[in-house]
């Protein structure tokens, strides 16, 4: 082979080299800079603006003296620290706080000692500079009622307390309150644990939780939209759902599927796992109960994950360390995980601070004057990607959170800016067009007013509707333009809840979900 043969060959190669490297989605983390701040935050809000509220709470004898100051994503710069208000109210404590972030609004929830002779529960709200508060003293706050999970801010000035024998709506920026349940209609005996919890789409539910595997005594669920009108209750007397006890609870995709969420929860047997909540119709729960992949792992976070993914963080109690596992949602139609990762580099912290957001999960540690960000990203998973920067200064609290293409990790004297470049070809992006069109305009969907289809495949597309239980609703087409547009009245066989739309005989079309509601 002559010189220039050889050196033409060289150039192809090259030339295939980069045009493949060029094809593959590319994820980049560099260091910005850092804004010190300017005293010690007991805890942060962050904006969707990208604002970020600080607030330190300081005892001075029994009065309670709140400081604010801000990061102002405009002008990046922080505002000097200002004292809002001084609290009278010798029975609470920082330790026992709760903090509810609703409109502009923040309430920040105090109970007293639980040795304290008068239980008393006291609601801080903070608008921008505006500081109020209301000391609840009206009610008994004794045991079974729960701090943690028996009270719940429901909409701005709003909350709902499930106390030991009626549910109680209350509003603090007035004092005034009306009961919703009691008697028969509040199915709650002293040993049932009484929850309340604030759902995405504005509702709140009421949980009478018995966790005792008994099939004697049904759970009951009482859903309500955020002003208190109740809109429906359920009773379960599912052994496996009756034996369990609720924890925390989680959404996945809110903007997509509003009415669907899941709680975390812990068996009786130490199988801890999750259920995965949605409302199928207008007047009952379809529940779903989905184990820990490994008996010795307790449930802690579950988070959206891209379009249509959740990721699961589960920690192993026997090993020591997190484990991270990826599925399709929901949960119930796609039982296998995709993918998995053991994080057990992560040195012995117990409390794992992530931040999942527009298709990134990010878990940041310091270690050895290093700040190591471990990231997911959902265009190229499974790989993981990390990245790491000098950081001599032991970050204590790092908190993350994501806006406008830049990481914010909030520490104990710092904020961190780390900007993230995400990007894919356009020769990729012009490869995957045409599998990633299939669009539902509005969702939710009305059954008052129907909806529209559109699809870059201009040919005819059978797609069939599916609830969430994977059962064959009906059967639409598109037009030979890719396009379908229903009425109202196609939509009256579906009730409220969610559905999935999939082509039919046609796989470069992905599933969509999309949700109907009244």
């Amino acid at each position: 082979m002559d010189k220039s043969k050889a050196l033409l060959l060289i150039v192809a190669v090259l030339l295939a080299v980069a045009f493949l490297q060029a094809d593959e989605p590319e994820l980049t983390i560099s260091a910005l800079d850092y804004l010190t701040l300017p005293m010690d935050n007991m805890f942060h809000i962050c904006y969707p603006n990208g604002d970020i509220m600080f607030c330190e709470m300081m005892y001075h004898g029994p009065n309670l003296h709140v400081t604010t100051f801000w990061y102002r994503a405009n002008s990046h710069q922080i505002t000097t620290p200002m004292e809002l208000g001084i609290i009278y109210s010798p029975d609470i404590y920082w330790r026992t706080m709760r903090i509810s972030h609703i409109g502009d609004k923040v309430h920040i929830m105090f109970k007293s000692f639980d040795a304290s002779p008068e239980q008393v529960l006291t609601v801080i709200t903070l608008h921008q500079d505006t500081l109020t508060y209301r000391v609840i003293d009206e009610f008994n706050f004794d045991y079974p009622f729960s701090f943690d999970s028996s009270c719940a801010m429901v909409a701005e000035d709003v909350l709902v307390m499930a106390l030991t024998n009626s549910l109680v709506y209350y509003h603090t920026n007035t004092g005034s309150f009306q009961t919703l349940l009691e008697g028969d209609e509040y199915h709650c005996d002293s040993w049932h644990d009484k929850q309340v919890r604030a759902l995405p789409d504005g509702n709140f539910l009421y949980i009478s939780d018995i966790y005792t595997a008994s099939t004697d005594v049904p759970e009951v669920w009482a859903l309500f939209d955020s002003a208190g009108n109740h809109l429906f209750t359920q009773e379960i007397a599912d052994p496996v759902i009756c034996s369990l006890r609720n924890g925390d609870y989680f959404f996945s995709h809110p903007e997509t599927s509003p009415q669907w969420f899941y709680l975390s929860t812990t068996w009786y047997a130490n199988a801890d796992g999750w259920l995965e909540c949605s409302y199928t119709d207008e007047n009952s729960f379809h529940i779903h109960y989905t184990a820990c992949p490994l008996l010795s792992e307790s449930a802690h976070m579950i988070s959206s994950f891209g379009e249509d993914k959740v990721l699961v963080r589960n920690y192993d109690v026997q090993a020591n360390h997190y484990a991270l596992y990826c599925y399709n949602a929901p949960l119930e139609l796609n039982p296998s995980s995709l993918f998995a990762f053991v994080l057990n580099d992560f040195g012995d912290n117990w409390f794992l601070n992530v931040e999942a957001a527009e298709g990134f999960y990010f878990v940041p540690r310091w270690q050895d004057g290093f700040m190591h960000i471990w990231t997911l990203w959902a265009e190229d998973s499974p790989i993981a990607h990390e990245f790491s920067f000098p950081l001599q200064n032991d970050p204590e609290n790092i908190l993350p959170s994501y806006h406008a293409n830049k990481l914010r990790i909030v520490t104990s004297y710092a904020i961190l800016f780390y900007q993230v470049d995400a990007t894919v070809s356009n020769a990729q992006d012009t490869a995957v067009s045409p599998v990633n069109t299939l669009k539902i305009y509005p969702n939710p969907v009305s059954r008052n007013a129907g909806f529209t289809i559109k699809s870059d495949l201009k040919k005819p597309v059978e797609l069939g509707i599916y609830n969430i239980r994977g059962q064959k609703i009906q059967s639409i087409k598109l037009d030979n333009f890719g396009e379908y547009s229903s009425n109202a009245a196609e939509l009256q066989s579906l009730t409220s809840g969610i559905y999935l739309l999939k082509p039919i005989g046609q796989e470069s079309l992905p599933t969509r979900k999309f949700v109907v509601v009244k």
